[in-house]
């Protein structure tokens, strides 16, 4: 190899007597006749490429094997070896936890002029997907992140929220706000998001045979028991499910990430009334019923396949349930507090009746209501209009 310019021992360079180097004649005949062999190489090659026809467009290349990419890890049951199902020892592997679509969060998805309007949804994956339906990590229970000092006027309104609506706002180990001011907003964020539901949807919502609705509000998305179903990240689901050292049980949560605001919280409870009467890990099932049933039809929505292909997928990754319905519905757009247009693309029909009934039930009072009649019509008829005080 050269270095600096200056050749190394046995290659085809001579000393130049007016200093450097040059080449010799024995290495330009060398040359040539490289150069020779490697046109008909060339040639050759040209001839076999046009008898095989033309080639794969390197945008559609596929993984050796023609195997098509492997789809996001997230969606991918991970249970670690001897785990127990959710319903006993017999039952097959159950789904995870419901999260909140982050685009809630007004002006957070804005649409950008020639963008595709984002696709909404519950997974904790930050990719834009679907509801999550696997859990995405293992379940490795932690313990809980040091938590600021709770302030007493922060307990005393967690504790007349449960008087009042019969939910457990829970504090210990959680984050709800670094002081008072903070915490009694975010406190506050919930109890606003329960009052402004429907009577019978916040009575629904708050008990069920798993006991009372805990709301926990942590930076880790950390259930009670201990698990990060989605990592270790703020995160805002419901989930029906729970597990930790003690093993899995059925649950009634809502974890929310710290800081979370009634929009995301009505989200939030909305998907706990959809799962009121399924089994943990089942929320699929909640698309047979007949609220939504009736849902799908006012709104837009077509099932592409039958019953039987929907409860088959019970347990499947939530891109096949995606799959098995289309919408053929108006433009989801509204204008968010701040005045600019926002258009959502909910990725299937559970995660439509969540967004839209929290902006029905608990948007800002300077956030109009969107221009979704369909929709309003149905929440007035099925579940009530909204109560908007404070």
């Amino acid at each position: 190899m050269a270095f600096q310019g200056h050749p190394a021992a046995g290659n085809s360079a001579v000393t130049n007597p007016r200093g450097g180097w040059t080449t010799s004649r024995r290495f330009w005949l060398n040359w040539a006749a490289m150069a020779l062999l490697a046109i008909a190489v060339a040639a050759a090659t040209a001839l076999l490429a046009a008898a095989a026809g033309p080639a794969e467009p390197a945008a559609l290349t596929r993984p050796a094997g023609g195997a098509q990419p492997a789809a996001p890890a997230r969606f991918q049951s991970v249970e670690p070896a001897g785990a127990a199902a959710l319903s006993g020892p017999a039952a097959p592997p159950q789904a995870g936890a419901l999260a909140d679509a982050p685009a809630l969060q007004p002006g957070a998805v804005a649409a950008q002029p020639g963008s595709a309007p984002p696709v909404v949804s519950s997974s904790a994956a930050l990719d834009a997907g679907t509801a999550a339906s696997s859990w995405s990590m293992a379940p490795i229970p932690v313990a809980p992140a040091p938590a600021p000092t709770l302030a007493p006027a922060a307990a005393t309104l967690a504790a007349q929220a449960k008087a009042a609506y019969g939910i457990d706002i829970v504090l210990d180990g959680q984050d709800w706000g670094t002081d008072e001011a903070p915490q009694l907003q975010n406190i506050g964020a919930v109890i606003s998001a329960m009052d402004r539901l429907p009577v019978t949807v916040a009575s629904s919502i708050a008990s069920s045979p798993a006991g009372p609705l805990a709301v926990l509000s942590n930076t880790q998305g950390r259930t009670q028991d201990g698990w990060q179903p989605y990592g270790d990240a703020a995160r805002s689901f419901y989930t029906n499910s729970d597990q930790g050292p003690a093993g899995h049980r059925a649950a009634h949560e809502i974890v929310l990430a710290a800081g979370a605001g009634p929009l995301s919280v009505a989200h939030e409870l909305l998907h706990a009334y959809q799962f009121r009467d399924v089994a943990p890990g089942e929320y699929v099932l909640a698309l047979l019923g007949g609220e939504m049933r009736s849902f799908i039809a006012a709104t837009g929505w077509r099932p592409l396949a039958s019953d039987e292909a929907v409860r088959a997928a019970v347990h499947e990754p939530w891109q096949t349930i995606d799959s098995l319905y289309v919408y053929e519905g108006r433009a989801l757009t509204y204008v968010d507090e701040n005045g600019a247009a926002v258009t959502v693309r909910p990725a299937n029909p559970l995660e439509a009746f969540a967004i839209a009934g929290a902006l029905y039930y608990a948007r800002p009072g300077t956030m109009p209501l969107p221009d979704w009649p369909e929709y309003w019509a149905w929440f007035d008829a099925r579940l009530g209009a909204p109560r908007l005080s404070s």
